[in-house]
């Protein structure tokens, strides 16, 4: 254990010395007279511990910790005083000193109190590095989140100030803002559904109403659905090579991480590209995957698309948006019964998602 001793007292440091080293010799104890020493000490060496007399030449009472704590505040810091000054000593605890000693305090309590000190220092460190920590997500969920909820904002408020205004009066020019307005609006509205299914999820109070139901169905359905935005791209539906059971899952759930998976798959891939879903039945269930050929994920990021807020680096502008929940939020809906969703994809290759949830003989809770 390094310890710094900042003591102006040559005697007292002697003493102070042989006292630990008779029952703690493993304790490596330098010395150095003055605050500016200790300042300057402190940060080129490591110490595990300072033992500090609040009285220095250059440097007295409660200035003295805290000018010293506020420089190297990872580091335990033991007051050592005298009978008259036990008030000042207890002070520097309250500010942020791990322990206070009488300068004739017993070895053995000595060393206690620096064990303990640097044990504690340790617990307070990494307390203040998590909340520092979480402050900067919470910043950057701020940031993130305000600016993508501002950008659909912004175009409604400008397109609906062309309306009100009758900037725009011919009629096809208007039902072309309103549909933009419409669309944004929709977007808005998937966004906010995604923070407070995020809020929800991590508070366990998403409710899960399983049932059985036809996931081939459910998720041609989907496509259909997606067809009117899907113009500009090939759809291709593959059927089922043979009749598939039923699955036991959450019916509105299941859609919602269909329609989350397809929209991604359209928002990603070029005019004229191509997607393909197809329902199968697998050893572990039935599974629906989704096939785009657009600019794919690279491998290492594979499974980070399904972390919270991540979104790759486009290398070319697809005019992709969004909180970058979809996935995450997609994925703990899947497990949360008992399903699963994952990806595999290559740069430049497209991307394919698999759907899968248990049948239900297999998922069926028993009578």
């Amino acid at each position: 254990m390094g310890v710094l001793a900042v003591e102006n007292d040559p005697a007292f440091a002697l003493l102070l010395a042989a006292r630990l080293g008779s029952v703690a010799p493993y304790i490596n104890l330098q010395r150095v007279p003055r605050l500016a020493d200790a300042l300057r000490r402190a940060h080129t060496e490591s110490y595990d511990a300072i033992l500090l007399d609040l009285n220095l030449p250059d440097s007295a009472g409660l200035p003295t910790f805290t000018r010293l704590h506020e420089s190297v505040p990872d580091v335990a810091v033991v007051v050592l005083t005298g009978c008259e000054d036990t008030q000042m000593a207890a002070e520097a605890v309250r500010l942020g000193a791990q322990d206070y000693l009488l300068k004739d305090a017993e070895p053995a309590a000595l060393v206690h109190a620096l064990q303990y000190a640097v044990r504690r220092q340790r617990q307070v460190s990494e307390l203040a590095a998590a909340t520092r920590a979480m402050l900067a997500a919470k910043n950057r969920f701020l940031s993130h989140t305000s600016h993508e909820l501002r950008t659909p904002l912004a175009v409604i408020h400008q397109y609906a100030s062309l309306l009100v205004d009758r900037v725009v009066t011919d009629p096809a020019e208007v039902h072309e803002l309103l549909e933009v307005v419409l669309h944004d609006a929709e977007h808005l509205h998937r966004m906010v559904d995604d923070l407070l299914d995020v809020s929800r999820l991590q508070e366990t109070q998403v409710r899960i109403v399983r049932q059985p139901m036809d996931l081939e169905a459910l998720a041609r359905s989907c496509l259909d659905d997606l067809l009117v935005s899907a113009r500009r791209l090939n759809v291709v539906y593959l059927p089922p090579q043979e009749p598939l059971p039923t699955v036991w899952a959450d019916r509105d759930r299941v859609k919602q991480v269909v329609i989350n998976v397809l929209s991604n798959a359209v928002k990603f891939t070029p005019d004229g590209g191509r997607i393909t879903m197809q329902t199968r039945l697998l050893r572990d269930g039935v599974c629906v995957t989704i096939t785009d050929d657009g600019l794919g994920v690279a491998p290492e990021n594979i499974e980070r698309i399904f972390e919270r807020f991540f979104q790759e680096s486009p290398d070319v502008d697809t005019g992709r948006v969004g909180l970058g929940l979809g996935l995450f939020v997609s994925r703990q809906l899947m497990e949360r019964q008992n399903g699963r969703l994952w990806a595999e994809s290559s740069p430049g290759q497209g991307c394919r998602f698999h759907i899968m949830l248990p049948t239900r003989t297999a998922a069926a809770p028993k009578e």
